[in-house]
């Protein structure tokens, strides 16, 4: 039987992004349910702490930063609090196809 594992970015990728968040003028961090199926909440939350980037997630990706955070700033998408929709303006720049 098949199994499926997790895309892993690149280094070119990942400077790519970098260099895209160093330059943002608001920068925003997207989290969908690629965080929560890579179990990569730990690593999330770490990369938002160490940057003061907030984070607003997806339907998929409600759990992938504790709600109690104060960089998570609510959902974007079928649900979207006024917080989440206010700091959310236009596609994410590392956004990863996923069904939500």
């Amino acid at each position: 039987m098949p199994t499926w594992s997790a895309p892993r970015a690149g280094r070119e990728d990942l400077d790519r992004v970098a260099e895209a968040m160093a330059a943002a003028r608001r920068p925003l961090i997207l989290a969908g349910s690629g965080v929560v199926i890579a179990d990569g909440s730990d690593a999330l939350t770490a990369l938002a702490r160490a940057t003061g980037i907030p984070v607003v997630t997806s339907m998929g990706g409600k759990g992938s930063i504790s709600e109690t955070d104060p960089l998570a700033v609510g959902g974007v998408g079928r649900v979207c609090p006024a917080a989440g929709r206010a700091l959310y303006s236009g596609p994410p720049v590392g956004r990863a196809n996923t069904p939500d």
